[in-house]
């Protein structure tokens, strides 16, 4: 369906819900609590002051997921769906621009229950301090406006974006009632045991297809005196067939095991950690005692990847990472490796025996972290 008012932009009712998304649990519980109980249960969220309405900013790599997500949520809510793009919006004309993000909220207002979905926001959400000319701070100031719904009730308004760069995104946007909430939408496989599932073209299970590979990946390297290593999600030392990683079947073939073990990722209650966002050494140091088990015998090095990066309201600085610093340490890994998807490292929760060069992960020889080597030697970020 389409608007005379929103020309170029195409409206409609998905005719599926969350029945429709394989996995993403938690993520789907996150958008139920923040958008639709509040949708669809208005009267009791009016009692204690609560409208439904505010938004929800998705982080995540291109692939996966994040747009299907947004129409689902529609679908879950009965409510229209409106995506917007860059080019629905921007305009070469003065003013243009502003009017034509005017007319998508004026629309949504008008059609409640409505999700509007503004994939890639930010580059339509820019921060101002970055920007040379006045047009796009206009815009800005004019999302800004509808937004917060001075001139008109936003009630019923669901707001949804996407973005794989948040810390772009201008400071504002991120106040309460805007995108106060962040979603790292994380998504790279089916959820549950992948050795029960069927898989076309496969004639063995997922775990053993991945470590073939892997084999045959390593030996193409091998022949180019090439250290070769894998990252692996943090369950898998005890979940693999959920995951399709068996370290017992990849270990062996590579130099190194790189565990993504960040804190803010693990749901509540891993390894008897109530929250373990809050202590993010304690975890870390428990997850390492089953890599060290699974991965010992095998030749291959552990190298986790530690967490040094905010995640909607897990806020991570030097003290966090000092701490999943220090449990690498005592569990006498060979070494770490620091992610921030902006790539600026707080150099503070870091010894100055670390302030070096990054060192090929290896055999435990001493206690030199190996820092992304992807990214630019560590500084105050």
């Amino acid at each position: 369906m389409r608007d005379p008012e929103l020309p170029g932009l195409v409206i409609e009712k998905p005719p599926y819900g969350f029945e429709a998304v394989g996995g993403m649990t938690r993520v789907k519980e996150d958008i139920r609590m923040k958008i639709i109980l509040p949708a669809t249960n208005q009267e009791l969220y009016a009692m204690y002051g609560k409208k439904a309405g505010g938004g929800i900013l998705m982080y995540g790599p291109p692939g996966c997921g994040k747009t299907h997500l947004a129409r689902a949520t529609a679908g879950e809510i009965n409510a229209q769906f409106i995506s917007i793009g860059l080019h629905d919006i921007l305009d070469m004309w003065m003013g243009n621009s502003e009017k034509q993000l005017h007319n998508v909220f004026q629309y949504a207002r008008a059609n409640t229950p409505c999700v509007l979905f503004f994939d890639e926001v930010d580059a339509l959400a820019a921060s101002r301090s970055d920007m040379r000319n006045s047009a796009g701070r206009h815009t800005i100031n004019q999302f800004l406006a509808e937004f917060d719904g001075i001139e008109a009730s936003n009630e019923g308004v669901l707001v949804l974006a996407a973005t794989n760069a948040p810390w772009h995104l201008d400071p504002a946007f991120r106040r309460p009632g805007r995108f106060d909430e962040i979603i790292f939408d994380y998504v790279r496989r089916p959820e549950g045991d992948t050795a029960t599932m069927a898989f076309p073209g496969l004639d063995t299970s997922p775990s053993v297809a991945v470590a073939r590979f892997v084999r045959d990946s390593a030996g193409l390297l091998a022949e180019r005196d090439v250290r070769f290593g894998i990252s692996v999600f943090g369950i898998s030392a005890t979940r693999p067939d959920e995951v399709s990683q068996d370290l017992r079947l990849l270990a062996p073939l590579v130099d190194y095991v790189a565990p993504m073990l960040y804190p803010a990722l693990w749901g509540d209650g891993e390894y008897g950690v109530e929250k373990p966002w809050r202590t993010p050494g304690l975890i870390v140091d428990r997850a390492l005692v089953d890599f060290h088990r699974v991965v010992a015998g095998s030749g291959a090095a552990l190298v986790p990847w530690l967490q040094d990066f905010d995640a909607g309201r897990f806020v991570y600085g030097a003290d966090q990472v000092r701490e999943q610093i220090d449990s690498t340490l005592w569990k006498q890994t060979s070494g770490f490796l620091l992610w921030n998807p902006a790539t600026r490292y707080d150099s503070a929760a870091l010894d100055p025996q670390f302030l070096v060069s990054p060192a090929p992960p290896g055999p435990p020889t001493s206690d030199m972290a190996v820092v992304d080597s992807a990214a630019q030697p560590p500084t105050t970020g």
